[in-house]
């Protein structure tokens, strides 16, 4: 059995191929499992689901239809973000030639 206490295992080099540190899309292969809308529709479920509660006073009900509202409007501008983010990169880039963009 192995024993961890002993460092056996540090004491190897293990080669990382260097096509994998390269590139723009070094990180291509590693995909979200769920998208910052996903997050947000969820957050949203979660508060439809509280706003169901029939003990909550009206001051409690607004806060929460306004929360939603809130998200609604995220979504909308991560879609809008998400849509426009070549044209939003190059106006940043033109008002700022040495901005350095991910990509």
């Amino acid at each position: 059995m192995f024993d961890r206490r002993v460092g056996e295992r540090r004491t190897r080099e293990l080669g990382v191929p260097d096509e994998r540190r390269r590139g723009r899309d070094r990180r291509a292969h590693i995909t979200r499992r769920e998208t910052a809308e996903g997050h947000l529709r969820n957050a949203i479920q979660l508060l439809n689901s509280l706003s169901g509660i029939p003990d909550l006073g009206p001051d409690v009900r607004e806060v929460l239809n306004r929360t939603v509202w809130r998200l609604h409007s995220a979504i909308a501008e991560t879609r809008f973000l998400h849509s426009n983010r070549r044209e939003i990169g190059n106006r940043l880039r033109r008002s700022d030639p040495n901005a350095s963009l991910e990509p």
